[in-house]
């Protein structure tokens, strides 16, 4: 599958706030957070809005996941590092909405919330990282797998920074 990169999109808070008042009624004791480049103000991306949901435990996730589901999340991954990846749709388009179910003090859940925070609170960061991203697209010549690739050890890197301000 091939992917662009789009500026930033001043409407995502919004959508994302939309579908938090949506995820809350149906997942009262979850955590919902708007993760991804579309929750770092400026920051250009696939244009999907990234949401983390947080469960209170992990062993609720089969019931809460079939709520997803039957919100029309139906493209689900399999589990994968305390995390369960889920879409409405195959193929992405823009403004679509991308789920990743975990739980409270996962990995995934500290590394979703260190990562958005440090872009948020270091736009000179967030800039270089727009730029690595375009960057980065264009040596993948679009595709997906390729790209994310070249994302890992970016990541990590602002990862190490952001556990150093903790």
């Amino acid at each position: 599958m091939t992917i662009s990169i789009q500026d930033y999109d001043s409407t995502a808070p919004q959508l994302f706030e939309e579908a938090r008042g949506v995820l809350q009624k149906l997942l009262p004791d979850a955590e919902i957070h708007h993760v991804g480049s579309t929750s770092i103000p400026g920051l250009g991306g696939k244009g999907i809005i990234d949401i983390m949901i947080a469960l209170p435990d992990w062993k609720t996730k089969s019931v809460d996941g079939n709520k997803l589901v039957e919100l029309g999340f139906a493209h689900v991954h399999p589990e994968e590092n305390g995390r369960i990846f889920m879409s409405r749709v195959g193929e992405t388009v823009k403004n679509d909405v991308h789920i990743h179910l975990t739980y409270v003090g996962s990995d995934d859940y500290k590394n979703f919330l260190a990562f958005r925070d440090y872009l948020r609170t270091h736009p000179d960061e967030a800039a270089n990282y727009q730029k690595q991203k375009r960057q980065w697209l264009k040596s993948a010549s679009g595709h997906r797998q390729f790209y994310t690739a070249q994302k890992t050890g970016y990541i990590n890197n602002v990862l190490a920074l952001a556990s150093q301000l903790s």
